[in-house]
């Protein structure tokens, strides 16, 4: 046993060539240095241009085995979404078979609602983590070496002769105790060139980051199950960006929260911390329209936020309350206006497939996307993954563990897959229909983006990363063209195979 490296947290390797930070695993890493449990990461990375493809896989995998024989740790923790669970499940028969003895730990979304499809008899993973893994990855770790009763530790499934067992729900962490997330344990520099996904469409330099968990809306195609909204305290938030500016130069960040505009005095307090702070950075947040006020919009914007993710979903409000988002076609048009109005960037994001979708649903959302001109949109096919209210309704029956494989596919978002997956009522080509959406409404924004705002400017000319900003340009222009164009070949072969 290496008591020098208890754990190692470990990134499948389909995120080999994501440049979103793995907030998850420098949260738990974080944590695990503050209860005093070795620890380290392996996050083996490639560039976004590298295809992923078979032998690319293997090398990666070849890496990861590498590092743990050399660190020797006695457990290994995997993050699971659905579209990773071959991926994970592969990774974690390679590991056991290769570097035993260990013990191997899967959280995530996942791992959360659906921890039987990870823990079973001759399973390669021991432990399942179900919902928040701060609290739990450190009992399970301590218990576990200390030869204790594993099944009075909360929010943990695990196998015992043969039977599935899940512990009680474990409450959730209060925000209050996290430290500083573990960013000096990934590589930085590669996640801090400049990129398109982090504002998204937007060339940026910087980092995402998270002010609070839980959301309290219970929209039908979202599998958060955590209502209650807990708060990060904004001094910590600020602390943890100014170190951000300190320390890597960053010249942007990007609020991840569901809600962060629902509390409008934590918001105020939050833009003028960064005020006070002198941070002048750019950056956005994601947000509800019935959240976003004027006063909310101006004083984000005078602290530097120049853009806002709205989700718009659809412009019929039928299609919106059988989807319980909760919210007015009005507000949605009024909350564009406003964005408008004062300057203030906008993607807005649209579903078509939703469920008992008509083509009047169809026309309004149209009709709706030529009147509020986001200044960006992200459209995708509506797919029901497991854990929402639309897969308990829809899919019937419910997708076999084989056919997991439908939730992996590259063009998930822009076909139908499986006769399940089609939650509209209408009978268009949704193919052709997203196709067709994409061509009018984002092919030329995506490609084309360009900002006239002042502070944008300023920290790309300002930036210790402004040679970079080019060559970044390039690649993702190349990357945009090369995604259409499978789409376009896409639609040309298959079209819409379930009508």
């Amino acid at each position: 046993m290496n008591r020098d490296q208890l754990i190692c947290l470990i990134s499948p390797p389909k995120r080999a060539t994501s440049r979103l930070i793995p907030n998850a695993l420098i949260s738990l890493a974080a944590w695990l240095d503050k209860e005093e449990i070795p620890n380290s990461i392996i996050d083996i990375k490639r560039e976004p241009t590298v295809e992923i493809n078979g032998r690319e896989r293997e090398e990666i995998i070849a890496q990861i085995l590498a590092e743990i024989k050399a660190k020797k740790p006695t457990y290994v923790g995997l993050p699971c979404y659905s579209p990773d669970y071959y991926d994970v499940m592969d990774l974690a028969k390679r590991i056991k078979i290769e570097c035993s003895p260990l013990k191997i730990i899967v959280g995530g979304i996942h791992a959360t609602v659906k921890p039987q499809d990870l823990v079973f008899p001759d399973s390669p993973v021991d432990y399942a983590v179900v919902g928040e893994g701060e609290e739990t990855l450190v009992d399970l770790i301590r218990r576990d070496l200390d030869g204790g009763e594993i099944g009075e530790i909360a929010g943990l499934a695990f196998c015992a002769d043969g039977e599935f067992v899940l512990t009680s729900e474990r409450k959730p962490l209060n925000l209050e105790l996290l430290p500083m997330p573990a960013y000096q344990k990934i590589d930085m520099q590669y996640y801090l060139k400049p990129t398109r996904y982090l504002i998204r469409l937007l060339l940026l330099s910087g980092v995402s980051i998270f002010t609070t968990r839980g959301c309290p809306f219970q929209c039908t195609f979202c599998a958060n199950r955590e209502r209650k909204v807990r708060l990060r305290p904004v001094e910590m938030v600020l602390d943890e960006i100014q170190w951000l500016k300190e320390n890597y130069s960053i010249d942007s960040f990007y609020v991840q929260d569901d809600t962060f505009c629902l509390k409008e005095k934590r918001v105020f307090e939050f833009v003028e911390g960064l005020k006070q702070r002198g941070l002048q950075l750019v950056w956005g947040a994601e947000t509800r329209v019935d959240l976003l006020t004027e006063p909310i919009l101006l004083s984000m914007k005078r602290a530097g936020c120049i853009q806002i993710d709205l989700g718009v979903e659809s412009g019929s409000q039928k299609a919106l309350d059988r989807m319980r988002k909760n919210i007015k076609v009005d507000q949605i048009k009024s909350v564009f206006k406003m964005c408008s109005k004062y300057g203030v960037r906008t993607f807005a994001t649209v579903m078509f497939n939703t469920p008992g979708e008509t083509e009047d649903d169809v026309r309004l959302t149209v009709d709706m996307m030529r009147e509020i001109k986001a200044t960006n949109y992200g459209l995708n096919l509506t797919v029901p993954f497991i854990g929402t209210k639309i897969y308990e309704e829809f899919v019937r029956p419910e997708l076999t563990v084989a056919e997991y494989w439908l939730y992996d596919d590259p063009d998930l978002y822009h076909s139908i897959k499986d006769l399940r997956f089609r939650l509209a009522a209408h009978n268009l080509d949704l193919t052709r229909l997203y196709m067709k959406t994409l061509l009018g409404f984002q092919l030329w924004r995506s490609l084309l983006d360009v900002t006239t705002n002042q502070r944008y400017w300023r920290a790309i000319l300002n930036s210790k990363r402004r040679g970079g900003y080019i060559w970044a340009f390039m690649q993702g222009l190349y990357r945009q063209m090369k995604t259409y164009l499978r789409y376009a070949m896409n639609f040309l072969k298959k079209k819409d195979l379930y009508r």
